[in-house]
């Protein structure tokens, strides 16, 4: 019997150590309910009845939060208040009809939520759903959304995966804007913080007390080239200013020169109905603090000449849904110098720099290149479209030299492949024009 007990209390403190890597559970936060996502590398905190999802994001290895938090969770939620986090801005962020100011930063953080939770093999998720009815600002037609928000999280990975869902449920066409309106900041806001995407131009929005950019020409409702200094860089200073721009893009990056953390907003194509389209990553850069915000258009606003502009908004028929995913992940070691050789970003996997095929003394191939993984994952690669090499790796820095030497012609199709805690494979290089669908 003593023994049949401690076996029983063997398993049981066996299985509690394989569920405690990553694990969810229900809670409060000063009086409101929470859900904390948690595994070794990171705190996520969500508080569904006002939106913020995640409001906290704590990386545990440093003790440092990527996001603001400028308002006190016990300020009671009449109106818009600046909790922090991730508010899902839906219809709108801000704007005016007829002299009246529409709800700011939308409908979601007063909206009633249901919520459930579940338990995956080395994934917990979060699934938190609700509707919003709202009268559209150019015709006055009631609009119907429904809108569903699946957080996933894994083992011993920093990427936290948010899968959305908005769906017209009413009788008539549904417009609105969508905007992941983030109080990001790694640590706070300080000296020498910036702001990242890839791309050649940017649209500006909005320019406030910054006179030697209308000089240049650069002014809103326009494309200016980018990178633009005024939008990357965080300098506080007591004088009102700020700019806000879009990059469209497939990822953008907050950091800063004092911590070698930087948080990636990593976005998949959207689905749109018909066709797909790329995130517009906003920055809202100001003297005080900065916002980053992942939009589905390059306008914000509910003012109505603004939804008259073509493109300015997302408009679904009956029955019809948009669909897209955005995660966000934290990497360590990667410093303001190291941002303009980033070639490639996905969940889990950074390509730092352009790989090179070098030939070994005995004549075999050899990859040489650098990854920056903010999980454990397969790194693949590809001749032809057959597997020949995979390679588990760990987080952190990966020479894609180690990976050895191969015997491939010149005129193969040569292709790089990483497989993360999603299982999904994805394509991040090839050297060759590849004969394989991605």
């Amino acid at each position: 019997m003593k023994r049949n007990c401690c076996f029983f209390l063997f398993f049981l403190a066996l299985a509690h150590s394989i569920h405690a890597k990553i694990e969810i559970r229900a809670g409060t936060m000063e009086g409101r309910k929470t859900f904390t996502i948690e595994n070794e590398l990171y705190r996520v905190v969500l508080i569904p009845e006002i939106s913020r999802l995640p409001y906290s994001y704590l990386y545990k290895p440093t003790g440092r939060e990527m996001f603001v938090h400028p308002v006190s969770l016990r300020t009671p939620n009449k109106g818009f208040q600046y909790y922090g986090g991730v508010v899902d801005a839906v219809p709108w962020v801000s704007g005016t009809v007829n002299t009246t100011r529409l709800p700011e930063k939308g409908l979601l953080y007063s909206s009633r939520w249901t919520c459930k939770t579940g338990h995956e093999k080395e994934s917990v998720w979060f699934e938190g759903k609700t509707h919003i009815q709202y009268a559209d600002p150019v015709t006055g037609v009631p609009a119907f959304l429904s809108f569903r928000k699946k957080i996933t999280g894994y083992e011993n990975s920093t990427m936290l995966k948010m899968d959305y869902n908005i769906k017209n449920i009413g009788t008539a066409n549904a417009r609105f804007t969508f905007s992941a309106h983030s109080r990001a900041g790694v640590a706070g806001w300080d000296a020498g913080d910036f702001f990242y995407a890839p791309g050649k131009e940017c649209f500006v929005y909005e320019i406030e007390n910054m006179p030697e950019l209308i000089e240049k020409g650069i002014v809103p409702g326009n494309t200016a080239r980018w990178p633009l200094t005024q939008a990357m860089q965080f300098m506080p200073q007591k004088e009102k200013k700020s700019i806000f721009v879009f990059v469209s893009s497939p990822w953008c990056v907050i950091g800063g020169e004092k911590y070698e953390e930087a948080l990636f907003f990593i976005a998949e194509p959207i689905n749109f109905p018909q066709k797909k389209g790329i995130m517009e990553m906003g920055i809202f850069m100001a003297n005080a603090g900065y916002v980053v915000e992942p939009c589905l258009t390059r306008s914000i606003t509910g003012n109505p000449e603004a939804w008259k502009t073509p493109g300015a908004v997302v408009l679904l028929r009956p029955k019809e849904e948009c669909r897209f995913t955005l995660s966000l992940v934290i990497h360590q070691g990667i410093t303001p110098d190291l941002i303009p050789e980033i070639l490639e970003v996905h969940p889990e996997c950074i390509l730092l720099g352009r790989p090179e095929i070098l030939q070994s003394s005995s004549g075999a191939t050899i990859i040489q290149g650098q990854l920056f993984l903010s999980g454990p994952g397969t790194v693949i690669v590809k001749i032809d479209g057959a597997v020949v090499r995979e390679r588990i790796v760990s987080r952190g820095e990966f020479s894609l030299q180690s990976l050895g030497d191969f015997s491939a012609a010149n005129d193969n199709a040569l292709s790089l492949w990483f497989q993360g805690s999603d299982k999904k494979r994805r394509l991040f290089y090839s050297f060759f024009k590849s004969k394989e669908g991605q």
